[in-house]
């Protein structure tokens, strides 16, 4: 009976172990979104855990790691892209500030369905409804 439990505790402490570093890893990515040399590498660094680690932990949390970067990206040059107080700032500019080697790399994500829009496009605001 004793031994059922400590095996049950330990599941529940792999469990909780796995959230909380998760948490902390999601905060890291968040806190260095805009720095281009952020990669699963030095993120696991950051860690203590192999890349291999960090990918199993985000597979068990059901999300691709490398994705919801992009993801988080995109929606951040998205934002200030339709910020009015970032007008005098260049798409290409922007899509450097948040991580992205180029114009070209933020382009077509954003023309995609998820966004529907070219930066151009965010830029100038929601689209309107045709009527």
């Amino acid at each position: 009976m004793v031994a059922s439990a400590v095996r049950q505790d330990s599941h529940h402490t792999r469990t909780v172990l796995a959230e909380t570093r998760l948490t902390q890893i999601r905060a890291y990515v968040r806190r260095h979104l805009t720095e281009p040399g952020l990669r699963p590498a030095r993120i696991a660094a950051a860690h203590h855990i192999s890349e291999r680690h960090l990918y199993k932990l985000c597979a068990q949390a059901g999300f691709s790691l490398t994705q919801w970067i992009i993801e988080q990206r995109l929606e951040g040059a998205r934002e200030e892209l339709a910020r009015p107080s970032t007008s005098d700032h260049t798409i290409a500019a922007v899509a450097r500030r948040w991580g992205f080697s180029d114009l070209y790399a933020l382009q077509p994500p954003l023309q995609d369905d998820a966004y529907g829009m070219s930066p151009a496009t965010a830029r100038r605001g929601p689209r309107e409804e045709l009527t």
